[in-house]
Order: structure tokens, then C-alpha cells, then sequence
């Protein structure tokens, strides 16, 4: 007999549970459902709320697994109700609210009633958990150490990033057909990435070099603004350009990676959490098959070999020291693209994200 397993929570805009419910439907042992009765709490009708409650009671009950998606951990209230029906729980714990706003982006005070309630909030969905499932070994150590939680006590499982596969990059400086060297970083402003590192290696750059630019790609032009007046101080900008107009959902920064990129950049943050975990634009680059530069992480030791990519500290001296290197070394920039394609295939693909989530969900279905 079939087993029904539940999807239970907001799916819109999360690339990461889009692929879980389609690797889902790819196992033909089970019955799927996808629960996200959110909306009609928005509807101010009594009947609504219970039109909710009935779906809601309905669907738990009949289901065998619930599982809570990505980012979507903080309803204690879905844990309670999956619990009183004694279903079991997956909960894929994407990232640590508690972390992300108290300890790596200081925006929470740790000592304030809101970061007790994100702390209180993240270790009741992993200990309310049958199994967890982290991005990698890394950062399940991290995320329990944090919360207080001891790693041997609970179920888990490892299921890596999953990102979209991409067009080959040209790589035009490592098959020599440019002699400049264009070096994409894209993310969010956010002191995880060390941007202000990034600029500052740029500037060191202009220095010794001109046949190269720094190209990066963000998504807010009100956080860009001190980077943007950092470049301008520096008076880099003829090497230094910032574009918040080109992006993956855009449909911009791709053609803009395959044709031009030949160094991708990673994170160079000071944070716990930088120093820890692994970066989803990493992945990306792979997936391009255009070569890393990056600082390491405790999650590049668990999922990558040596030679998936190019290692710096996250110092400015650093990052030009290996800049100068790979300028100088053209069959090695091509050899660690080629690598870090490989590595996308392996690891962080589509199919290798599908094998893994069969393989959290194979137990219950050999009745474990």
C-alpha cells in the first residue's frame, strides 16, 4: 500500500521545495499532497477559518509523513498537530532563524525576548523532528551546537543544495580568447559575503594589474549604496562595477555568466555561519562550470575534494595573491571549472538531489 506523504507549508519562491515536491512525485510508492491552507486565514469569513481547520485536521490525519519545507519551521503549531495524530516528521531545516538575525546578522539582540523566541522556535522543530534533514554535515553540527541540541541524539539526514542546470560558460580568459579577466561575485548585501573584502581586493588589484574588472551582481540598490560610495573612494571604478538589474529570475545573469565570467567569486565573511556553511552561488558556479574562488567552510570539507575549487583566506591580500596566480595559469582555471562541473553532476544536480530524498523517505517505505 501506498504511503501519503504531506508537503505542509508555503512553497511559492522556494526554489529548494519546488524540487522536493517534483523528486516526490518521482516515487511512484507514494501518494503526495501539498498543504499550504495559509490563505485562507487571510479571509476574514468565520467560515474560512473553519474551512481551514477542517482541511487541516482532515489532511494530517490521513496522512503517514509530514513534511515541514524549507524556512517554513516556525509554526509550532503544525508540529503539535502532526504529533497528536502521531504522524512522523521530516522537517528539512534549511537555515537557523536564530542564527541568521541574532548571531550572523546582529539585527536581534541576543539577549532580547524575539531571539529567545527564534531559539525556542528552531530547537522545538528539530526535537519535534522523527528526522532532519540538513544541507550538509557542517552545518548540522553548527545549527545544533547553537541550539543547544546534542547531533548523536536525533535522526538525520544529508540533502545538499539543489540548483537548476545551466548552459556552459564560455570561460573566455582559460580558453584564451580575451586577455581580461572578469571576476562575478552576485548575492544579497549581507556581511555573510565579506563584500567589503571583495572591494578592498579589487582595489589592491588596480595597483599591480589593468586587464582585469570585477563585475557584481546584487539585488538592492539601497543596501549597494555604502559599497557603491566605497568604490568611489577608493576611485576604482573603472574596475569596480555594481549591476542590480541582472538576475537568474530576470533571466539577465546567465547569458551575462556563460559569455563573460571567468572567476566566480564565493564568501569571504568573518561569521560563524560564514565560516560554516556552504554558499548556494558556489553550486551556481559549478553548475556553469565557471571556476570558484572562495574562502573555505567546514561544508566545503564535507562535500568537495581539493581540486573542486580555489582556496584563499578571507583577507584582501589573499584574494589577490590567488587572482594573480589563476591570471598566470590559464590550463588550471579550466581544469577547476571542468572540476567544479563535475562536482555540480555528483552533488548538487537535480538527480542527485532526487536519489537523496528517496533516500530520507526509504525507510518508512521498507516500514521503519
Amino acid at each position: 500500500m501506498k504511503l501519503n506523504v504531506v508537503v505542509y507549508g508555503v512553497v511559492a519562491g522556494s526554489y529548494r521545495t519546488q524540487n522536493l515536491i517534483r523528486s516526490l512525485f518521482d516515487i511512484s510508492e507514494i501518494n503526495l499532497f501539498y498543504l499550504n491552507p495559509g490563505l485562507l486565514w487571510e479571509r476574514p469569513s468565520l467560515w474560512n477559518k473553519i474551512q481551514r481547520m477542517i482541511v487541516e485536521l482532515t489532511v494530517v490525519w490521513r496522512s503517514d509523513i509530514i513534511i515541514i519545507p524549507a524556512t517554513r519551521h516556525q509554526n509550532p503549531y503544525k508540529y503539535k498537530l502532526a504529533k497528536f495524530f502521531k504522524k512522523q516528521i521530516i522537517t528539512d531545516f534549511y537555515i537557523s532563524y536564530y542564527d541568521t538575525f541574532v548571531t550572523d546578522r546582529k539585527t536581534i539582540a541576543k539577549e532580547s525576548p524575539e531571539a529567545a523566541k527564534h531559539f525556542k522556535l528552531d530547537r522545538n522543530a528539530i526535537l519535534s523532528s522523527d528526522r532532519t534533514i540538513f544541507l550538509n554535515g557542517s552545518e548540522a553540527e553548527y545549527y545544533t551546537r547553537l541550539l543547544d541540541i546534542k547531533l548523536s541524539d536525533i535522526r538525520y539526514s544529508i540533502v545538499p543544495l539543489c540548483v537548476d542546470a545551466r548552459q556552459k560558460a564560455a570561460n573566455p580568459f582559460a580558453n584564451g580568447t580575451t586577455d581580461k579577466l572578469t571576476i562575478c561575485w552576485w548575492g544579497s548585501y549581507i556581511p555573510l559575503h565579506g563584500l567589503d573584502k571583495i572591494i578592498e581586493a579589487a582595489h589592491l588589484l588596480s595597483k599591480i594589474m589593468s586587464d582585469f574588472e570585477f563585475v557584481l551582481f546584487g539585488n538592492d540598490d539601497e543596501k549597494a549604496m555604502p559599497f557603491r560610495n566605497k568604490i568611489r573612494e577608493l576611485g576604482i571604478e573603472n574596475f569596480v562595477k555594481i549591476d542590480n538589474s541582472k538576475s537568474f529570475h530576470n533571466g539577465q545573469l546567465e547569458p551575462f555568466l556563460v559569455s563573460r565570467c571567468d572567476i566566480a567569486l564565493g564568501g569571504f565573511g568573518d561569521s560563524e555561519k560564514a565560516k560554516n556553511v556552504f554558499l548556494n552561488k558556489v553550486a551556481d558556479a559549478f553548475a556553469f562550470g565557471i571556476p570558484v574562488l572562495s574562502m573555505k567552510t567546514k561544508a566545503m570539507d564535507t562535500l568537495l575534494s581539493g581540486d573542486d575549487i580555489v582556496i584563499c583566506d578571507n583577507q584582501p591580500q589573499a584574494i589577490v595573491d590567488a587572482v594573480t596566480a589563476l591570471k598566470m595559469d590559464r590550463e588550471r582555471l579550466k581544469k577547476i571549472g571542468e572540476n567544479g562541473y563535475n562536482r555540480y553532476l555528483d552533488t548538487f544536480s537535480y538527480e542527485a538531489f532526487k536519489s537523496r530524498v528517496k533516500g530520507v523517505i526509504q525507510p518508512q517505505l521498507n516500514g521503519n
